[in-house]
């Protein structure tokens, strides 16, 4: 391209200044060209010592100094019983650490106290953004690169008003380093105000019957456009900004195009937020207009319609491409759940795996007073809470003889981002913002589990009995938040234990007899586990380099920061970093089914209804391990044998299942 030809002495001179400066304006071009692509993924990841940050693709600022708290954040690990952490965002702590003072982080762990940070950096990774405390005590299980004690907090947007905001992430009793999920609408790009909205339901006036979307607000979903690009797709709200899914203001469906150098061009809004479902010809749907041109037809936009049907059985929905209407400019999708479903009995709800809940009882029950503050505020669950609350009304308070109304009551169920369940009281009496204006009280009353039953013990205290309880968490910007404990909103775990009957008789034992096959003691709770690949060469082909799988038994996987899979998933798959970071993480599915015996000394457990499978969209994934006796093997690893439609099956040696 840049050769030197042949020229008469004449023009030789003349014709080389012309090729090479031609030359060099092109290779200038190619320079630019990788510097504009490396510029970009340089502005997807950066640090500031300050407390807030200027998002890089549409200019909007996070600021996070509204999370500073004079008394400090105050998490207990559900871990480790007694580990206790005290942290503070954008300061320090109010008090000492270990005698030092200017500590921003603390761990108090059997009767010591352990500095993690005295200052943090805010960071920014591809929309993932979190306080990283430094300067921490020495670790005495520190590592050369890490030797000092380390605190990150993970900013993950969410739109709600949750009692519990903060979790720990699971950690080995002598770890160094921890992590802390934060929810909170301080990590949310704001919603445009003619877009605001906090209900997301429809009455069909053919059945009378009412449909309520909000549930599936609480996560976004991605679906693959059948090219090299992903829909990111939250339903009911905004898709919830974060690592990868950082989608324009007010966009409910984008298309993530992770090959675009352009990082404006990453992510295309192909749908503005939409929460007025509308039933259509019997068909139940909801139409999402974008302000961006269509590319086959300049004068319209695109559009994006989402059409719900109804299954009661059907198990970790989410949305599929369906495909382009007539016009090429309208995108078609599928939603397969429950909540299409209009003849739910009132206070019940299925869970996304399917499980039905059912806090119908809890209507029948007096309704409760509780105390805060010199305010008597009376609560009924789905049921109006009678005197001295007005009509229609679900929650309220009274002071001073006077009645304010905090919400209407109603039976629709809803699930938050946590999975837990609550129930939203609109409408309440106007109230002054802090903001600014008015808007109207609401009550937010949410559900937790109060059995301590887990994996196969008998479900103690299940039903409607004793357990129940009602605490006020907060009651501030116009909302009232309470917790409701209760047996009721407990789910019921798979069982890890199978019997089967053996006839000894043929042993020479004289007897026959049920035996149990017992996998429980491989259940973890801190750390999940690592498989081995060990694939026939045919099959070595279908798993990419730096691919590794995790599992867990019987139970979800433990939460592990960067590990992104599915929230409930007990498998799953990453491409690993050079670095250690999970990327590019695939569901291969969730515990729904229960342990089932091959023969005394075989089992075998399926997870299913994974992610789309990479060479096959149309099915999903699915794990199967069985589990084998080998006395010699300890507890053993699960190494994967083979790959066949989709399906990854794992081989697990163990002496956990041998018989005595």
């Amino acid at each position: 391209m840049c050769s030197r030809e042949k020229d008469t002495p004449a023009t030789a001179s003349r014709g080389y200044k012309h090729q090479w400066l031609a030359c060099l304006a092109l290779l200038l071009c190619l320079s630019c060209r990788g510097s504009y692509a490396a510029d970009a993924v340089d502005q997807l990841k950066f640090s500031t010592q300050e407390c807030k940050l200027k998002e890089p693709i549409y200019g909007s600022t996070f600021d996070f100094s509204g999370l500073h708290s004079d008394l400090g954040h105050v998490v207990e690990s559900p871990i480790i019983p007694g580990d206790k952490f005290e942290f503070n965002i954008c300061g320090n702590l109010s008090r000492t650490c270990n005698g030092e003072s200017n500590v921003a982080a603390c761990l108090k762990k059997q009767g010591k106290e352990y500095i993690l940070g005295r200052q943090h950096e805010l960071f920014y990774r591809n929309g993932k953004m979190y306080l990283e405390y430094k300067s921490g005590v020495k670790c005495e299980n520190g590592t050369a690169e890490k030797p000092n004690y380390q605190l990150h907090v993970i900013l993950s947007c969410d739109y709600t008003l949750d009692a519990q905001p903060m979790h720990v992430t699971s950690y080995a009793d002598d770890t160094c380093s921890f992590y802390i999920f934060y929810e909170t609408p301080l990590a949310c790009l704001r919603i445009p105000d003619a877009l605001q909205s906090n209900s997301c339901s429809v009455r069909d006036t053919t059945s009378n019957g009412t449909f309520d979307l909000m549930p599936l607000s609480d996560s976004n979903y991605r679906t693959s456009n059948r090219q090299d690009a992903f829909f990111v797709i939250n339903v009911c709200k905004p898709v919830l900004y974060g690592e990868n899914s950082m989608c324009p203001p007010g966009s409910s469906v984008c298309l993530f195009n992770p090959k675009a150098t352009d990082m404006k061009q990453r992510f295309i809004n192909f749908g503005n937020v939409q929460s007025r479902p509308v039933v259509e010809n019997g068909q139940l749907l909801l139409r999402h207009e974008s302000p961006t041109p269509c590319a086959k037809n300049a004068s319209a936009n695109y559009t994006s319609v989402i059409y719900f049907s109804c299954d009661k059985f059907i198990r970790n929905a989410h949305p599929e491409y369906a495909g382009l209407g007539a016009d090429s400019c309208t995108y078609q999708f599928n939603f397969v759940t429950p909540l299409a479903c209009n003849d739910l009995e009132p206070c019940t709800a299925f869970t996304s795996t399917n499980e039905l809940l059912d806090l119908s009882p809890l209507s029948s029950k007096p309704d409760r007073t509780l105390i805060k503050d010199g305010r008597n505020y009376t609560i009924a669950v789905c049921a109006h809470a009678g005197s001295p609350c007005q009509e229609n009304g679900g929650a309220c308070y009274e002071q001073n003889a006077t009645t304010i109304s905090l919400g209407n009551f109603n039976s629709q169920l809803r699930f938050n981002q946590s999975g837990s369940l609550y129930l939203l009281y609109e409408d309440g009496a106007e109230c002054p913002s802090a903001a600014g204006g008015t808007r109207r009280w609401s009550t937010k009353i949410e559900f937790v589990c109060a059995n301590n039953a887990t994996k196969d013990n008998a479900a103690a205290g299940a039903g409607t009995g004793g357990g129940d309880s009602l605490k006020i968490i907060e009651d501030s910007n116009c909302q009232l938040l309470i917790q409701y404990q209760t047996p009721l909103a407990c789910r019921e775990p798979i069982k890890c234990k199978a019997t089967i009957y053996v006839d000894h008789t043929a042993e020479g034992l004289g007897s026959s007899g049920v035996e149990l096959i017992d996998l429980t003691p491989l259940i973890s709770d801190s750390d999940n586990y690592e498989a081995r690949v060990e694939l026939p060469a045919s099959m070595e082909h279908l798993v990419p380099k730096a691919t590794k799988f995790f599992l867990n038994v019987c139970r979800p996987l433990v939460p592990k920061y960067q590990l992104g899979c599915a929230g409930g998933s007990a498998a799953c798959m990453a491409k690993v970093t050079s670095d250690g970071a999970p990327e590019e993480e695939r569901s291969m599915g969730f515990p729904l089914v229960s342990l089932s015996q091959r023969n005394r000394t075989s089992a075998e457990l399926l997870y299913l209804k994974g992610d789309p499978c990479p060479w096959d969209n149309s099915t999903e994934l699915s794990t199967k391990m069985l589990f084998n006796c080998n006395m010699r093997a300890g507890r053993g690893q699960p190494v994967l044998r083979s790959i066949e439609d989709c399906i990854y099956n794992f081989e697990w040696e163990t002496n956990i299942i041998c018989q005595n």
